[in-house]
């Protein structure tokens, strides 16, 4: 074989592993973002953040709601984002997460509160009290389909990945004494509030209570 032809098959070779050793190592590091509930895994692609609430002193809370591809947020301005709608049927995961920053919920771990009789009472800024789970969920005229799972136990790890990008490693137990985990790399559409419009698809409460 012509050597010249020899070198040119090596380089190529050389460079489709150098492209696919590249492609594996991306894949590695961004895990698709997902949670997993009694032996079942299900997709997340979408998160939307709501927060600069205070609560308490320097105390913020951060409202995080994260959704599958079964959903379509319906996007309304009135100077500021709002969510106009949601529909569709799929999963979602939802938290209340408080700390001391007041645009984005601050790097580190976050451990679960009970909530007392104060409403704003919170012991700690690195806590979080309210996390649900929603399985093949969706709102008909006869009401709401589907599964909602609390979460009531457990840790929260917080790390800002980019501008409105944030991992969540989020391991926990929940009301029926199951294990739930998730992890979460995806990019978060801010929020200043929610329309409270009456020809809502999916009902927004079904998601906060």
């Amino acid at each position: 074989m012509n050597k010249k032809f020899s070198l040119s098959i090596l380089t190529i070779l050389l460079a489709v592993m150098t492209m696919l050793t590249q492609g594996c190592g991306k894949d590695d590091k961004n895990p698709k973002t997902t949670f997993t509930y009694d032996g079942e895994t299900y997709d997340l692609t979408q998160g939307v953040l709501m927060n600069d609430t205070i609560v308490e002193g320097e105390i913020y809370q951060h409202f995080l709601l994260f959704f599958s591809d079964g959903f379509t947020i319906h996007w309304k301005d009135e100077g500021h984002t709002v969510i106009d709608s949601i529909t569709g049927k799929g999963e979602a995961l939802v938290f209340i997460l408080f700390s001391s920053s007041a645009g984005e919920p601050a790097d580190g771990k976050y451990d679960h509160v009970v909530r007392g009789k104060s409403t704003t009472f919170v012991p700690d800024p690195f806590t979080w009290y309210n996390g649900l789970a929603f399985i093949n969920f969706t709102d008909t005229e006869e009401g709401s389909e589907g599964s909602r799972i609390g979460l009531v136990d457990g840790t929260i790890e917080v790390k800002k990945e980019d501008t409105d990008r944030f991992e969540f490693k989020v391991n926990t137990t929940t009301e029926d004494k199951k294990t739930f985990s998730a992890y979460i790399n995806l990019k978060v559409t801010r929020v200043t509030n929610f329309s409270d419009t009456e020809e809502k698809s999916l009902k927004l409460n079904s998601f906060l209570h």
